[in-house]
């Protein structure tokens, strides 16, 4: 005759393997999304016009500005374009 006896888990084992499972999906899925999709970086593109002279007189537009170029920061980097817009006022 065999004596049946029932086999309690305790629920706090329960909750752990869950979650252990849960935080060893996540790993997983956090190292391929490295993989796949570069990380995002705090530093923030931006544009800005710098002045290239002091105020000057332009008989085209009949206004006194200052000539200015368009600048873009790109991951830390700065770059800057022609002197080709002007804005009147100094």
């Amino acid at each position: 005759m065999a004596i049946l006896t029932e086999h309690v888990v305790p629920t706090d084992h329960v909750h752990l393997t869950e979650q252990t499972k849960g935080t060893t999906m996540t790993n997983l899925m956090d190292k391929v999304l490295d993989r796949l999709v570069p990380r995002a970086t705090a530093a923030a593109d931006t544009s800005f016009y710098q002045n290239c002279d002091g105020c000057t007189y332009v008989e085209v537009y009949n206004a006194i500005g200052h000539w200015q170029k368009l600048c873009h920061v790109v991951g830390g980097r700065t770059s800057c374009g022609k002197c080709t817009y002007f804005r009147i006022g100094c």
